[in-house]
């Protein structure tokens, strides 16, 4: 599986595990990339804490994508744990108001 380049930050302080991927196109790699990087840091985590994928440079999310982060919401919302998707492109914003999506997850525009 490719790897989607990621930076990954995880702040002890404010409880917030921020991941940013590097890529114009989010396909399910990409999201496996990112589960794999959040199981890794909530597995060492101590406490419940805010998880932010930034998708700044995100202009396109595949339906794969898409269906992988709704899987991973589920999953975290048994935890103690948040998914939050900050500073989506219109069009994935657009998409995601498309699907009803936007009442699933926490969309915002700032970190």
């Amino acid at each position: 599986m490719p790897e989607t380049p990621l930076h990954l930050e995880l702040s002890t302080t404010t409880d917030r595990l921020i991941l940013t991927p590097v890529t114009r196109v989010l396909g399910p790699d990409g999201v496996g990339t990112l589960i794999q990087a959040i199981d890794q840091a909530i597995a060492t985590a101590a406490v419940a804490c805010r998880i932010q994928v930034v998708l700044d440079g995100v202009d396109l999310m595949t339906s794969g994508a898409i269906g992988a982060l709704i899987v991973l919401h589920k999953r975290l919302r048994t935890t103690d744990h948040r998914l939050e998707l900050i500073n989506p492109s219109p069009a994935v914003r657009e998409a995601m108001e498309f699907l009803k999506l936007d009442l699933v997850f926490t969309i915002s525009h700032a970190v």
